[in-house]
Parts: C-alpha cells; structure tokens; sequence
C-alpha cells in the first residue's frame, strides 16, 4: 500500500511523523546522531566573559576600578539565572557575601555602593536591601586582617 499523498486527510498508520528538531540555545538543526544528547546544557560562555571584559576595556571615561567592578558583577550574574526583578536583591546579598574580600581589598567601596544605589533607582533594591549588603561588606572589612581577600580577588579576576 501506497502512503497518502500530503494533506488528503487520510491516515497514516504504521508511519511515525517526521519531525525537524533543533538546539535550544543555537538553533541549529540536531542531527539523528544528536537526539539522545543535549550538548545546548554543557554551554561554554568564557567566549562571551571575554569578549564582554574586552569591550569594557574599551571605554575611555570610565575608572580602572569601575572597570573590575563591572567585570565580576556581569560573571556574579550571568552565572546565576534571574527569571524576575524581583531576585536581583538575593543575587545582590549573595554577590556581597561572595566578594566582600575582593571589594575591601581592592577599593571598591565606592563602587559597590553606586552599584547599590543604581540598583535601587531602577526599583531593583530597597534601601533595606542595599543596607544589609553594606553592612556584609562592613563586617568584613572590620572583621578580617589585610590581605585575606586576595584569593578571592584572584578568583574573580
């Protein structure tokens, strides 16, 4: 028996649908070969950390501490995934916790703080939100002796 002719309606049977299925990330077509592994999880971004680190380089007007500041905000958060604003103060919270060395260590006081408050202008953080992150960073500061925070600035950097 002949398979029906496409679109007349008639029943197939005995035949699977043949379908097209691509990568989720790349969209690029899967080939047989492909079905059973997903390579789109094992994604290898350090192309684009490289190339963001390059590009703010690139400005002119803005701080060499400004510069690093930014560069381990953007790794902090595009290794978490943020699926609403409303997270932003728990990866905030978590960046102080993580980074409290590096930002006493290497000066960023400053920084950290306007980034806080930029935060807070968009409606991302509260002025409790931005508190509680400051005193992290404080309590470090005060709490620990110079030069502990260099491995983690080495690990950020």
């Amino acid at each position: 028996a002949k398979p029906a002719a496409a679109g007349s309606g008639a029943k197939r049977e005995g035949f699977a649908p043949v379908r097209q299925y691509y990568h989720s990330r790349t969209y690029m077509p899967l080939l047989p070969s492909e079905m059973d592994l997903d390579s789109d999880d094992d994604a290898d971004d350090s192309w684009m950390h490289r190339e963001s680190e390059r590009l703010l380089d690139e400005f002119e007007d803005v701080t060499t501490a400004e510069k690093l500041f930014m560069k381990i905000w953007n790794r902090h958060a595009r290794s978490h995934t943020i699926h609403s604003d409303r997270r932003v103060p728990h990866l905030m919270m978590l960046f102080a916790k993580r980074f409290a060395p590096v930002i006493v260590e290497r000066g960023l006081w400053e920084t950290f703080l306007l980034h806080c408050f930029n935060l807070w202008d968009n409606a991302l953080l509260s002025k409790d939100h931005i508190l509680e992150c400051a005193r992290v960073v404080n309590n470090y500061a005060n709490s620990y002796p110079r030069g502990a925070g260099e491995d983690a600035a080495a690990a950020a950097a």
